[in-house]
This record gives C-alpha cells, sequence and structure tokens, in this order.
C-alpha cells in the first residue's frame, strides 16, 4: 500500500473501526474473526488495485489444504432404538386426558 492512502481495517456487523494500535485479542477478535479493509474515499490519494503488492503476498505461507469431510453413518445402539420405539408407541396410543374432551362451542354459536 502507498504510505499515503488513507486505509483502516474493521469487523462488520456492526461496522467497528479496529484501532491499528491494538492486536487481534486486544480487540476482541480471537479465537476468529473476518476483518474487512477499507479507504476512505474522499482522501487525497485512493490507491488503484491490486492492493496487496506482489512482495507482500509471496511472503504468506501456503494455503493449508482442507482434507475433504466425509459424512459417517449414525447407526444408532440398542438402546436408543429401544428408547425410540417406546416414544412412537407411547405417540400411537390415544390420549385419555382432558385434552380428549371435545371442546364446548363459544357462546356466540348458540342459537
Amino acid at each position: 500500500l502507498e504510505a499515503s492512502a488513507s486505509w483502516y481495517l474493521y469487523d462488520t456487523p456492526p461496522r467497528r473501526m479496529l484501532d491499528l494500535k491494538q492486536t487481534l485479542q486486544q480487540s476482541g477478535l480471537c479465537p476468529a474473526a473476518v476483518i474487512k479493509f477499507g479507504f476512505d474515499r474522499e482522501a487525497a490519494v485512493v490507491p488503484l488495485e491490486p492492493y496487496v503488492s506482489d512482495e507482500v503476498f509471496s511472503k504468506l505461507p501456503p494455503k493449508p489444504v482442507e482434507a475433504p469431510v466425509r459424512a459417517q453413518p449414525v447407526v444408532p445402539t440398542e438402546e436408543q432404538r429401544k428408547k425410540a420405539a417406546e416414544a412412537a408407541a407411547a405417540r400411537a396410543l390415544p390420549d385419555a386426558g382432558p385434552s380428549a374432551k371435545p371442546m364446548p362451542k363459544p357462546d356466540s354459536w348458540k342459537p
């Protein structure tokens, strides 16, 4: 970046400009955060793209290779199967409680 360019770092939501004198931890951005980069559009000097030089990019470590995530089938235990069967049987039984009674008609329905 050009030293004369007016740039800043921020996170969002809500948009919060970061103090460049603080560490990421001091700014409350640890253990993880997405930090955005911006320019003061009203500044005298606004650099053209690319904003970061090839020299800076050459100093970055290679991007880590992520192993593909494969879903493992979930096999319920015998105890889980038994509980699921009991719950299904309980749902199948008619409810003999107070909610099984028919609801009375409101007064407005009377002739």
